[in-house]
């Protein structure tokens, strides 16, 4: 049995995988397929120079992965975690217009230029919206796939609420050397905040690498896993958006 609290191993990885491709929850429906329209979408249309063809991939983008773009998009006054935010308006065609203005996006994001994500969430966050969350998984579409690579990892809340709960005190420490800890510290909670100031600077590279050294930690090569990037972003999501399961 798999539990919420697995531990990262290249077998686990594997399982979880298999299970999601053979399910029917939205990872194994949207992406994991070749026949549906999500995947077609970004292997018929890669590139990102026509505003409909954008337009329709954000679409499902916000669609299948709850990155809440309607609530936030176009409105100039909102709520954000109780707060009354006021900001300039920001709107799906200037989502568009900056995507668009990038002249090298489709040949940065097929290279995978993890500073990409940084660079779009800056622009975001300057405007009242940071779309971490978004543009990592945006640009984590087209290179995975489009182009069948590995280079990105998902930002989203699921994954910095419980990264941190895979990891040992050992291992914590090696990743956070500054941080004065003793073993009753609150590890999950701990990682989550460090990964929340990340978001908070637009530092998607900080959390790319928090990624990388987690799965050196977890000798979790390329060798063992393919895709083993995705593959952890599908662990952390499905073993904590639902019941445990069982595996043979």
């Amino acid at each position: 049995m798999i539990k919420e609290r697995s531990e990262i191993t290249p077998n686990s990885l594997n399982q979880i995988e298999g299970i999601i491709k053979n399910g029917n929850d939205r990872y194994s429906l949207n992406e994991n397929s070749e026949d549906n329209a999500f995947n077609k979408a970004f292997k018929n249309f890669p590139l990102n120079k026509n505003p409909e063809i954008i337009a329709m991939k954000i679409s499902l983008v916000d669609m299948t992965n709850s990155t809440n773009l309607g609530r936030i998009l176009g409105n100039k006054n909102y709520l954000q975690n109780g707060k009354h935010i006021v900001r300039e308006v920001f709107t799906l065609s200037d989502l568009i217009r900056k995507i668009i203005s990038i002249e090298d996006f489709d040949e940065r994001v097929k290279q995978g230029d993890i500073a990409l994500v940084s660079e779009l969430t800056k622009w975001s966050k300057d405007r009242g919206a940071n779309l971490m969350s978004f543009f990592s998984k945006y640009c984590l579409y087209h290179n995975y796939c489009t182009y069948g690579k590995d280079d990105y990892s998902i930002y989203d809340s699921v994954l910095q609420q419980n990264l941190g709960a895979y990891l040992t005190f050992e291992e914590f420490e090696q990743l956070f050397p500054d941080i004065i800890s003793s073993r009753d510290i609150d590890i999950a909670r701990t990682v989550a905040n460090r990964i929340a100031k990340m978001k908070e600077t637009c530092d998607y590279e900080a959390y790319w690498n928090l990624i990388d050294k987690i799965l050196t930690l977890k000798n979790i090569y390329d060798e063992q896993v393919e895709f083993k990037r995705r593959k952890l972003d599908h662990f952390v999501w499905y073993l904590n958006r639902t019941k445990p399961i069982n595996l043979d």
